[in-house]
C-alpha cells in the first residue's frame, strides 16, 4: 500500500533528500528555499515549480514550533501543490558539529585525489563545497 503524503489541511508536506538519506520529512506552514534567483517562498497550495537551488539554507516554518534549519548544497526543488520536495546536500543546522564537517572533509578530499574528472568527481566536489561553505558559517 502507497504511503499517504498528503498533509493537513492548510499545510505543506515538505521533504528534504540527500543522496544517502532522507533528512526531513514533516508538514509545515511554509518553507524558504534558496534558489538560484534569489529566496523563494513555498506556501500551500502553490502553483507547481521546478527550480535549481544554490547553496544555503531552507527554513522550515511552523506556527506550533521553531523555524527548523538545513544548510543545503545545490541541488533542486520541486513543488507541486501542497508538497516541496527538496533534492540536495542537507544538514540539520543544530545537528552538526564542528569535528563531524572537519571529518567530511577529509574523507572527501582524500576521495577526491582517487577519482578521475568526471560526474562522481564533481558529486565530491560538490559535497565539499556543501561542508566548506558550513564549516565557514560556524566559524564566523
Amino acid at each position: 500500500m502507497a504511503e499517504d503524503l498528503s498533509p493537513s489541511a492548510g499545510k505543506i508536506r515538505v521533504k528534504i533528500t540527500c543522496p544517502l538519506s532522507v533528512v526531513a520529512d514533516m508538514e509545515a506552514d511554509r518553507v524558504l528555499i534558496p534558489a538560484l534567483g534569489g529566496d523563494f517562498l513555498v506556501m500551500p497550495q502553490k502553483a507547481p515549480q521546478f527550480f535549481l537551488m544554490r547553496e544555503g539554507k531552507v527554513v522550515i516554518q511552523r506556527q506550533d514550533m521553531a523555524d527548523k534549519v538545513y544548510w543545503v548544497s545545490k541541488g533542486v526543488c520541486e513543488v507541486r501543490r501542497d508538497i516541496c520536495a527538496v533534492m540536495a546536500w542537507a544538514e540539520e543546522k543544530t545537528g552538526v558539529s564542528l569535528d563531524k564537517i572537519r571529518s567530511e572533509l577529509e574523507r572527501g578530499e582524500k576521495l577526491l585525489t582517487t577519482l578521475p574528472a568526471g560526474k562522481a568527481a564533481w558529486a565530491i566536489q560538490n559535497r565539499l563545497d556543501f561542508y566548506r561553505l558550513i564549516l565557514k558559517e560556524i566559524t564566523s
